[in-house]
């Protein structure tokens, strides 16, 4: 998909009124270059309730659940004053980016996921779970996930986990190293479904915060109707994220596989860090 991307704003794309103008922005650029991007999640070019919004990357629709509106905005003095989505922990709120492929591989296949988010103090120093999901895949029909996933685990012990299948290994990261609640932070989750390895970084790919070396050992379920989703719960509402989600973008490669593919995905969270204003 490299070379090219989708743009339609929210508010005026699909809604008989033309497409505004836009200027690309660094994230942009960098997410151009990336051949292998899947998924790219825009806020700033989303609609609000009960209206479709579009991936950047492939323009597959975007939907939000009904009776849980998203709510799209800025946050005072944060996030460089740029549009995010912003969820309160109490309802399965979120949004759904519909499956693309017909290839039934889809979930199993290696992947990256890169995101701009917080987490908020509610979330981060809860005890008792469930915790809060940041992405993941879902087959619809069985009430169960299909694949991927970042959360938060709200367990006292873990910030953030990540795998390539719930409840079949992955990598957690110690709350005492996870970002302090409601400070905006870039992370990454990379793994290769050809040795099992999966990487986190947190705003830059210095050193992973977090690795398994293969003993996850476990690819997510196969099914071509898996369908990404952002925010929202994994197959029940339980999961739902507390706290904001800015950019995030979905790549169908492991991008720690390779000394130049890592030096990509560090330019892509620099260019984040640097839109969001993160220090």
């Amino acid at each position: 998909m490299g070379g090219q991307l989708t743009r339609t704003a929210g508010a005026t794309g699909f809604h008989g009124r033309g497409i505004s103008r836009h200027v690309e922005d660094a994230v942009d650029a960098q997410a151009k270059t990336l051949e292998s991007l899947i998924h790219y999640v825009d806020p700033a070019d989303m609609n609000g309730e009960d209206a479709l919004s579009y991936c950047r990357a492939t323009g597959a629709r975007i939907a939000h659940p009904v009776g849980a509106p998203l709510t799209l905005g800025t946050v005072s003095g944060r996030w460089n004053g740029r549009t995010v989505m912003k969820f309160d922990g109490t309802a399965a709120r979120g949004v759904e980016i519909e499956a693309q492929r017909a290839d039934p591989t889809f979930a199993v296949d290696s992947f990256t996921f890169v995101a701009a988010i917080d987490i908020a103090a509610a979330l981060r120093s809860d005890a008792n779970g469930p915790g809060g999901q940041v992405f993941g895949m879902y087959l619809p029909g069985t009430g169960t996930n299909a694949s991927p996933f970042l959360l938060c685990p709200a367990d006292g012990t873990y910030g953030l986990s990540a795998g390539s299948k719930l409840g079949s290994g992955g990598v957690n990261l110690a709350l005492a190293s996870t970002p302090a609640a409601d400070t905006e932070f870039i992370v990454a989750v990379s793994y290769d479904a050809s040795d099992y390895t999966i990487k986190m970084y947190i705003d830059d790919t210095a050193s992973a915060v977090a690795q398994d070396t293969g003993s996850a050992g476990t690819n997510a379920s196969a099914d071509d109707r898996a369908f990404m989703q952002t925010g929202f719960r994994l197959g029940s509402t339980d999961y739902t994220w507390n706290g904001n989600i800015g950019k995030n973008l979905w790549i169908g490669e492991a991008m720690h596989a390779t000394s130049g593919k890592l030096a990509e995905l560090d330019d892509l969270m620099a260019a984040m860090r640097s839109y969001y204003a993160i220090s």
